[in-house]
């Protein structure tokens, strides 16, 4: 099995990222008010609760959080730079599996694996 290189892993996840982000606008897109984006919101993250993972979740639970801690629009270049928060980790994590799983590509992880 070839070794994958920290640029190849950056370009993946960065990419990865992007995908998720872009899944999160769609579902939100069009939403008139906040509640109607809290609700689309809140649908979409009880479509990858199951695929959360104990450890996937921040030591400290917050009952209100944000899934960004910055973002950051370069207008000259049309760029998004964004830092997902812990729970925003945890559920890029999830997407990645519910990805993983629906290409038929998921395989079982133990517990000292990780991800």
């Amino acid at each position: 099995m070839a070794s994958i290189t920290e640029d190849d892993f950056a370009a993946l996840y960065h990419e990865l990222a992007v995908e998720f982000v872009a899944e999160l606008m769609q579902v939100t897109h069009g939403v008139e008010t906040a509640a109607a984006f809290q609700q689309a919101l809140q649908a979409y993250v009880n479509e990858l609760r199951p695929w959360l993972r104990d450890s996937d979740a921040p030591e400290t639970a917050r009952s209100t959080f944000s899934l960004f801690v910055t973002s950051e629009e370069q207008e000259q270049t049309d760029d998004l730079r964004i830092q997902f928060s812990p729970e925003g980790d945890a559920l890029f994590r999830a997407w990645v599996r519910r990805q993983a799983a629906a290409m038929g590509v998921a395989r079982e992880q133990s517990p000292e694996r990780g991800h």
